[in-house]
């Protein structure tokens, strides 16, 4: 047992400075199948690949039989320790192996000597030639690491001191095979070998050449009964050095188990080189055979108390096949990406997170950087494609971006604030649904122009922002009155007025006297040549932060349209005025926008297109301060100077 600490403390430094390698070569055993030393694994050599090994063993014992002995003539006195011998025994085997499929190996093993002679002389020499066996092994990968397996050797051994077979004595060995690659499932280190067979021995057939005791056949394995075997072998496999251990018992059933052979067996593979492996291991006896045992009052030693193994070996592996690959040039690209920069439309900073949709084509959505911006798409196919880019508080763009072929094109997306606003609808009539020609004006904001009514029908439209708003309708006869409504963004309102008439005094009143001549109403709109204007009294009127003209200002307009046409010499620049609300660069387009919306209304009138010039000057040309509302309400205008 000393030598079974020993032993193992070696192992565990060979396996502390090993590098794992669970593709670790193969080599055979003892027996020729590919294994350990007396354990079989589940796997078989790679196909086509042979292998050749040559293995020897030898101990030196001083518990040895004597051979000359009879049956009658024990040794000593049971419990007696030897007096005199000591024995050296060798042993040499050459073996062949072949996979000739994928699954399937086999091979022979042919024993080259076994021999044992005590010490000190050349009498009692024992020795057979030419034992030899061969094996069939199949195997079954059950799932990655896992593998099973079924083998079967047939031996047919030579009698004591003498040459060659004997056919009569045939042996029979039947394994079951069960190998596990423990890295494919718990991340160990470790490969785990089992089997489990059942051996038909024949060996009690063997004839002798001289008068040899029962105690003799039964060291050198001379047997008349089955055998049931086992074996359990430990594998840390590395590249170079692959560490080992293992336990391996036949056991006949007419004999107790600690009675029959068991053996404890450490070693080391070494691989020099590709194919080459040098092993070196060390049987240690496990078994109460191993202290003697009698046979017919002889005192027998089964098995030594330790048995030096060794061996060298050498798999040549198939030439691997030359694999020639036609290259083909790659296709040309048919694809190519979008690299973009979501910003805003007025202040040209970056917009990030925003939703960039690639519509008919399956591919998901991407976002802009939440920091720069920026966005590249997936590979589009070549040609127009369309993008739809979406972020909260800003209108949805949709843009249209021509992909090469094999290129990365560059596009900015200029996005535009959402505008907030709500619409608000209504009618004012009396108390018999007669339209009212009323004023709709915002109590609660002043700074807001009043909304007439149209008098035809009573109808009124405004776009608000969104909020709460006090809204009164006034008329000249009836009673004010005022509804509160909530505006919501992008969401229609509906209020109605019925407006009730002031109550007349039912006092008689005295005929009326004529009435005065009608005064001359001043004129709205005046031509100042002196000035270089034309100067109008009321303010052209347009809808909530848009370029679209009221009804109101229509009569204005005309006015304008008739000195144009009376005096044709005239060429007028229309400007749009602002105040500062909101930023320069949305101001200068609306007021740009209104003049254009002027223009064209006074050229749908006959105007000529070449004597009408329309500028947007935003909040640069103010009036009045802009820190109150009214000076935001007069700097809020459209002007039309004289350049011709």
């Amino acid at each position: 047992m000393k030598k079974v600490f020993f032993i193992i403390p070696v192992c565990a430094i060979i396996l502390l400075f090993s590098s794992f390698s669970s593709a670790a070569p193969v080599a055979p055993s003892l027996d020729a199948s590919t294994g350990l030393f007396r354990v079989h694994s589940a796997y078989v050599l790679p196909r086509m690949a042979f292998g050749v090994a040559l293995h020897g063993d030898v101990f030196y014992s001083p518990w040895l039989v004597d051979p000359d002995l009879g049956e009658t003539r024990p040794t000593y006195e049971a419990g007696a320790a030897p007096s005199n011998p000591k024995y050296l025994q060798i042993g040499g085997r050459l073996s062949f192996s072949i996979a000739p499929l994928d699954w399937l190996e086999t091979g022979f093993t042919t024993w080259g000597a076994s021999a044992s002679v005590r010490e000190g002389t050349r009498e009692d020499f024992l020795q057979s030639i030419g034992d030899f066996s061969v094996f069939a092994k199949a195997v079954y990968v059950t799932q990655e690491g896992m593998n099973i397996g079924g083998e079967i050797e047939i031996m047919m051994p030579t009698r004591i001191e003498n040459f060659m077979w004997d056919a009569d004595s045939t042996t029979v060995t039947l394994r079951g095979l069960w190998s596990l690659d423990l890295d494919s499932y718990i991340a160990a280190p470790f490969r785990l070998h089992l089997n489990v067979g059942y051996i038909i021995d024949n060996t009690s057939n063997l004839p002798e050449n001289r008068d040899v005791s029962r105690a003799v056949k039964y060291f050198y394995g001379v047997h008349d009964h089955g055998m049931i075997l086992g074996g359990i072998a430990l594998e840390f496999p590395t590249d170079d050095i692959t560490a080992f251990i293992e336990y391996t018992t036949y056991q006949m059933v007419s004999r107790s188990w600690n009675d029959n052979s068991q053996l404890l067996t450490p070693g080391i593979r070494i691989t020099p080189l590709q194919g080459l492996s040098i092993d070196l291991g060390a049987d240690i006896s496990m078994s109460a055979a191993s202290a003697g045992i009698e046979v017919q009052s002889v005192k027998v030693v089964n098995e030594p108390l330790w048995n030096v193994n060794f061996g060298v070996s050498y798999v040549f592996l198939p030439p691997a096949p030359l694999k020639v690959e036609k290259v083909e040039a790659p296709p040309p690209p048919k694809t190519g990406r979008i690299k973009g920069k979501v910003v805003d439309a007025a202040t040209g900073d970056p917009i990030g997170d925003a939703i960039i949709e690639f519509p008919g084509t399956g591919l998901s959505n991407i976002a802009s950087d939440p920091l720069n911006g920026t966005f590249l798409s997936w590979e589009l196919a070549a040609g127009e494609n369309e993008l739809i880019v979406r972020k909260e508080g800003y209108a949805v763009k949709k843009v249209t971006v021509l992909v090469k072929a094999g290129t990365t094109v560059e596009e900015t997306i200029e996005l535009e604030k959402e505008e907030m606003i709500g619409l608000v609808v209504g009618k004012v009539t009396d108390p018999n649904n007669v339209p009212i020609p009323a004023i709709i004006g915002i109590k609660n904001r002043p700074d807001l122009p009043g909304t007439p009514v149209e008098p035809s029908t009573g109808t009124f439209e405004m776009r608000l922002p969104p909020g709460r708003y006090t809204v009164v309708a006034t008329a000249e006869g009836f009673i004010e009155s005022e509804k509160v409504i909530e505006v919501r963004n992008r969401a229609r309102t509906i209020v109605e007025f019925v407006l009730q008439p002031i109550p007349k005094p039912i006092k008689k009143k005295p005929a009326p006297p004529p009435p005065p001549p009608p005064k001359r109403r001043p004129p709205i709109v005046e031509l100042k040549r002196e000035k270089g204007v034309i100067e109008i009294k009321k303010k052209i009127l347009f809808e909530l932060g848009k370029s679209r003209l009221l009804p109101a200002s229509f009569p204005i307009l005309d006015e304008v349209a008739k000195i144009l046409i009376d005096n044709p010499d005239l060429k007028v620049r229309i400007e749009g005025h602002t105040d500062s609300t909101g930023s320069r660069a949305y101001n200068l387009r609306l007021s740009q926008k209104r003049a254009e919306a002027v223009r064209e209304y006074l050229i749908k009138k006959g105007i000529s297109p070449d004597r009408l010039v329309a500028v947007g000057y935003g909040p640069d040309r103010p009036i009045a301060p802009n820190n109150t509302p009214e000076g935001r309400a007069r700097n809020r205008r459209v002007e039309f100077h004289i350049i011709k």
